[in-house]
């Protein structure tokens, strides 16, 4: 958590992203409330995203997935990430299209 409480790092594993949160699954310690500093990759430049936890769900004793809300975001990092999230969509309808897969 960002308030110092635990310090490190800890990979996860993103299962969507918005222009205003993220949902990732990750190892135990982290509780509705923390704020988070997350790195996102996927824009020009890394973003470092601070992050407050909404929900979280136990999937093991040794898993849990959450999912958190932006905050603290400047306009243009909320630009960059829009972007992103675009720019994926972009190319998942691509993929989806040469693989001949119907959207509903």
């Amino acid at each position: 958590p960002a308030d110092g409480s635990w310090q490190g790092r800890r990979s996860i594993q993103t299962v969507d992203l918005s222009c205003s949160g993220i949902s990732f699954c990750t190892g135990p310690g982290l509780d509705v409330g923390d704020v988070v500093e997350v790195v996102l990759p996927m824009t020009a430049q890394p973003l470092i995203i601070r992050a407050e936890l909404m929900r979280k769900e136990k999937i093991t004793w040794n898993r849990i997935c959450c999912a958190a809300k932006f905050i603290e975001l400047q306009p243009e990092a909320e630009q960059m990430i829009c972007q992103a999230v675009f720019s994926i969509q972009r190319q998942e309808r691509l993929n989806r299209s040469n693989t001949g897969e119907m959207e509903v």
